[in-house]
């Protein structure tokens, strides 16, 4: 990954005694080689500047960072480890990263942080991060499917809606944002569920999900809610709709 020559200077300027952690816009970039279906995939990869903006730097709070997890999840638009400066003295706080996740354990801690503390945006791409078929991102895509796009996102939502380290979190979330994301738990489970049973043969997996509801009991009774919900979701998000749409007819 690359920095720009001013990248530490413009995110220190920027900080202050409540700042903790400082978060500035990155570019990707992708090395000879790279398919056009891993290019393709980082093109909708969703930037903090869609979310809040890039005219200038933000100071994002925590509860405003709350509503963008919940109504985004599971998008990274906060960045890569390269774009991220965070004072040491974090650390005592909330400790370090978590073992359990494989693939999203900078964001877990990143999350984990804002939730916290909140966080400085700088809209400006200061960072590089390089992407190509053999990284470790890929090469954990690839290998470990289940882990990277099933076991990893059951985690953080248990996480986000159970756990007593997320407690701030659930505390800065409406009710309905808090159930956005059950449903996202409901619907990654569904999805889990199926791969699991299309990949039987493989006990690796099968052993991976068991160990994911020893952590959290609860996910062994919730794991048919998804086609419970669905017809409900859909319809309370028409009714959003309908009502975000006459609120802005009112408001011109």
């Amino acid at each position: 990954d690359l920095i720009s020559a001013t990248c530490l200077e413009e995110m220190m300027r920027v900080t202050n005694n409540n700042t903790q952690m400082v978060v500035c816009e990155r570019e990707f970039f992708f090395e000879a080689g790279t398919s056009e279906e891993i290019i393709t995939l980082y093109a909708k990869v969703k930037r903090m500047n869609q979310l809040v903006g890039d005219k200038e730097v933000q100071n994002i709070s925590v509860k405003q960072l709350c509503s963008l997890v919940a109504n985004w999840f599971p998008a990274n638009f906060i960045g890569e480890p390269t774009s991220i400066l965070f004072k040491k003295s974090v650390t005592e706080e909330i400790g370090f990263f978590n073992p359990k996740i494989t693939q999203l354990c900078d964001l877990e801690y990143f999350l984990r942080i804002g939730i916290n503390y909140g966080l400085t945006y700088i809209p400006t791409k200061l960072t590089s991060f390089r992407v190509h078929g053999s990284s470790t991102t890929q090469k954990n895509n690839s290998e470990k499917h289940f882990t990277s796009f099933f076991s990893d996102r059951i985690l953080l939502l248990c996480f986000l809606l159970y756990d007593l380290t997320y407690k701030n979190f659930r505390k800065n979330c409406t009710k309905w944002e808090l159930y956005s994301l059950t449903y996202n738990l409901f619907y990654v489970l569904h999805h889990a569920n199926i791969y699991i049973k299309a990949n039987s043969e493989n006990k690796d997996i099968l052993n991976e999900m068991e160990s994911i509801k020893e952590l959290y009991p609860k996910l062994k009774r919730i794991k048919h809610q998804y086609l419970l919900h669905a017809p409900v979701n859909i319809c309370i998000r028409y009714v959003r709709k309908i009502a975000s749409f006459v609120k802005s007819k009112k408001n011109k």
